[in-house]
């Protein structure tokens, strides 16, 4: 490749393009802008768990989260099944932590 002279005495060539076509007003350099990245799994489960849902509770509707939900169907499954559900670091009763003082 030879470089020429354009009609402005500028040399044209490899990465010298025309004067004419360098920059051209009202143009960005980076006309698609920044490319947004791919969520991570934090944020996807945050968005998730805010969501909210309609559950039915003692004959009412009733609007709460997603995450909300989740809890209250874990303590109701716990109740159930007499404390399987629950992992034993759950918070235990006032009644429980006298009997386990002895007093």
């Amino acid at each position: 490749m030879t470089d020429e002279t354009s009609d402005d005495g500028f040399t044209v060539g490899y990465k010298k393009p025309p004067q004419h076509s360098r920059f051209q007003p009202g143009r960005s350099g980076n006309p698609r802008g920044k490319q947004k990245g791919v969520r991570n799994l934090g944020s996807d489960v945050k968005r998730t768990l805010e969501v909210p849902v309609r559950l039915t509770e003692q004959g009412r509707a009733r609007r709460v989260s997603t995450q909300e939900a989740a809890l209250l169907r874990l303590r109701e499954k716990a109740l159930k099944q007499r404390r399987r559900a629950f992992p034993r670091s759950a918070p235990r009763t006032g009644k429980d932590l006298q009997q386990q003082r002895g007093g």
